[in-house]
């Protein structure tokens, strides 16, 4: 592939409302942003180049009225989640040829990027550039992230599905020169799953995005015309939910999958999602409930990956049956404060950030001593400031994350050289062991994606197969 020059573009959703019900909202019910890229003989889209723009406004339950995110916490508290920002209004994104065969539908959008941002991205990428894309401010200080919600937030995000996140060039021919154009399709979130609120009194918070538009670059190639071609690869996630309710639990995956590169899941407490009072894309470790919500530690004690009941291609267990844990409450006091880890799983986390990126390029990442809450300085969820004086008027009373892991999961990578090496489960199920310290009445949802490769194959009648 050889570009020779590129050309800018714009384009508006298919289904764009005017008047009083301007924007995309889930109260108003229209809760789809369909876009489509036309089809073109001589150009490539360029996907490392594509935005998602809008202005993403939060309310509280009247819809007209602005949040007052302040210290301390006001009644018209309406916060969104500071790990991933406005993605939090996203449920899913399918992207289709313009014959409607579908390249990926990648579900539970939000909760893939709670893994995937933290892994690839450090605390710096959140204070600079993510920050002018998703208006997310992962901050050392909860009043920054909080307050940053008190007006319109202006954001120009990637797509970052496995097709349009890969920085893949995708050409848009017909006739066996490409896909033939692509139609992008993004459903929203419910308010509940989207925004978080301490106060009873901001039930019915909600959320609105206008003046969407999809921006990028088209690739013009070296003679004006795209080469013929047979077949097209793309990398896509799949993913599936689970929930956990024992100490030792086996789940099973039936992908159907022939091109599995990695596999990785996160967790969270299962009555924190589509609930306001929580926010719903924590990637917390496992907890057990106590008093109604999950601050206590239930340690992963080992870790088996399976296929076909055969551990695979790890042929023994991640053992962390030997962290040591610190009963001692950290300086300030406070609820979340006591039962740290005094050691960090570090064979864990070392499979499963290796499975989250999408290269292993990637050489950020937030997942640390100090995310993990390790730093006992740093460990007071609620304020999670470094300013050593712990008042009443210095903290955001809001429980957004449990006492522990806001960067935890499992995973495995099968491409273990970097070579471009795939897993096939398309006779053989996935499947997963995990032994705990979880109580039993505790349940724990945990959220599965599968990054592998598929392949579009092309046929001169303009029509194209979809198969991985």
């Amino acid at each position: 592939m050889s570009i020779a020059s590129t050309v800018n573009f714009e384009i508006s959703p298919l289904n764009q409302s005017s008047g009083s019900n301007a924007g995309f909202s889930y109260t108003r019910g229209n809760p789809v942003i369909s876009l489509r890229l036309p089809a073109a003989n001589n150009l490539y889209l360029l996907t490392d180049t594509l935005r998602l723009n809008y202005v993403l406004t939060l309310y509280q339950p009247d819809g007209v009225t602005l949040p007052t995110n302040s210290l301390p916490a006001a009644a018209g508290q309406v916060l969104i989640s500071d790990r991933i920002g406005s993605n939090a209004i996203i449920d899913s994104i399918s992207v289709t040829t313009a014959t409607n065969s579908e390249i990926e539908s990648c579900r539970n959008y939000g909760r893939l990027l709670a893994s995937t941002l933290s892994a690839a991205e450090s605390w710096n990428g959140y204070s600079t550039h993510l920050s002018h894309w998703f208006g997310g401010v992962c901050s050392s200080n909860k009043d920054v992230s909080a307050k940053v919600a008190n007006r319109p937030i202006q954001c120009s995000s990637p797509l970052l599905t496995g097709v349009l996140g890969s920085g893949q060039a995708i050409p848009l021919g017909n006739n066996g020169n490409g896909c033939g154009g692509m139609i992008i399709t993004i459903q929203l979130n419910s308010n509940n799953q989207a925004l978080m609120s301490s106060s009873a009194l901001m039930a019915g918070a909600q959320y609105r995005i206008e003046g969407v538009t999809l921006t990028g670059k088209y690739g013009i190639p070296v003679g004006g015309v795209l080469p013929p071609l047979d077949n097209i690869r793309f990398e896509a996630y799949q993913s599936y939910y689970d929930v956990i309710n024992t100490n030792d639990h086996t789940g099973s995956i039936d992908s159907r999958l022939g091109a599995v590169k990695s596999v990785f899941s996160n967790f969270i407490g299962t009555t924190s999602l589509q609930n306001l009072t929580q926010d719903s894309f924590q990637t917390t470790g496992l907890n057990n409930l106590v008093a109604g919500d999950y601050t206590s530690n239930a340690a992963v004690r080992t870790i088996n990956f399976m296929r076909n009941g055969v551990k695979y291609p790890l042929n023994f267990a991640i053992n962390e049956t030997q962290l040591a844990q610190n009963l001692s409450p950290a300086p300030g006091g406070g609820s979340l404060n006591g039962s740290r880890l005094s050691s960090y799983d570090t064979l864990r986390q070392y499979y499963y950030q290796d499975a989250v990126r999408m290269t292993r390029d990637n050489i950020d990442a937030m997942g640390g001593a100090r995310s993990e809450g390790l730093l006992r300085f740093f460990s007071t969820v609620e304020n999670d400031s470094p300013s050593q004086v712990i008042a009443p008027q210095q903290i955001i009373q809001f429980p957004s994350s449990p006492a522990m892991g806001r960067c935890f999961g499992i995973g495995i990578r099968y491409d273990g050289a970097g070579i471009g090496n795939t897993a096939s489960f398309k006779q053989s199920p996935y499947s997963y062991r995990v032994t705990s310290d979880l109580d039993g009445i505790s349940p724990t949802s945990i959220f599965t994606y599968f990054q592998y490769t598929t392949t579009m194959t092309l046929h001169a009648n303009g029509m194209v197969d979809i198969s991985s």
